[in-house]
C-alpha cells in the first residue's frame, strides 16, 4: 500500500488495487483493514515508530554542526519514505482525525527536539542567535520539512 501511495496519491488508490498488489482479495483486505483509513493510519503509526527515536535524543548528546545537518538529512529521508502522508496533509488530515491529532504530536516532538539542539548549538557557541529568532528558526524549518514534499511535487 505504501509503494501505491506514493506513487499514485491516496486518494487515487483503490481498495482493489491495494488487494491486487498484496495479492489478496478485496474481501480478505477489507476483513483486516476495513477500508483504506486503517492502511493510512497503520503506516502513519509505523512511520511514527521510526521518526520518534531520532526525536528523542539523549539528553547529553554533543553534536558539531555538521552532525546536525543529518539530523535532518535523517527527517527529511523517513517524510520521503512516507511521502504520500505530506503531499496532501490537509486532506488527509481533514478526513482522518487520528490522523491530524497524531502529525499534531508529532510536530511538537519535532519542534521540542529542534528547539533544544539549536539551544545546545548556541551554548557551544556554534550558533549565535537569540532566543526569539531561535524560535523563529524551529518553525521556518518545521514548516519547511512539513511541505517541502508537497511543494516538489
Amino acid at each position: 500500500a505504501l509503494q501505491l501511495f506514493n506513487q499514485k496519491g491516496e486518494p487515487n488508490v483503490s481498495t482493489m488495487e491495494v488487494a491486487n498488489e498484496m495479492g489478496i482479495s478485496t474481501g480478505n483486505l477489507y476483513y483486516h483493514f476495513h477500508g483504506k483509513e486503517p492502511l493510512v493510519l497503520g503506516l502513519f503509526e509505523r512511520f511514527q515508530s521510526e521518526l520518534m527515536p531520532l526525536l528523542d535524543p539523549p539528553a547529553d548528546a554533543q553534536l558539531e554542526a555538521e552532525e546536525y545537518w543529518l539530523f535532518l538529512h535523517l527527517i527529511i529521508e523517513h517524510m520521503a519514505h512516507y511521502r504520500f502522508l505530506f503531499q496532501d496533509l490537509s486532506n488527509l488530515a481533514g478526513r482522518l482525525p487520528k490522523l491530524a491529532k497524531g502529525i499534531r504530536n508529532l510536530l511538537t516532538a519535532l519542534k521540542r527536539t529542534l528547539a533544544s539542539l539549536l539551544a545546545r548549538l548556541k551554548a557551544s557557541g556554534q550558533l549565535v542567535s537569540d532566543t526569539q529568532a531561535l524560535g523563529q528558526l524551529v518553525e521556518q524549518i518545521t514548516m519547511t520539512l512539513l511541505f517541502s514534499l508537497d511543494y516538489q511535487r
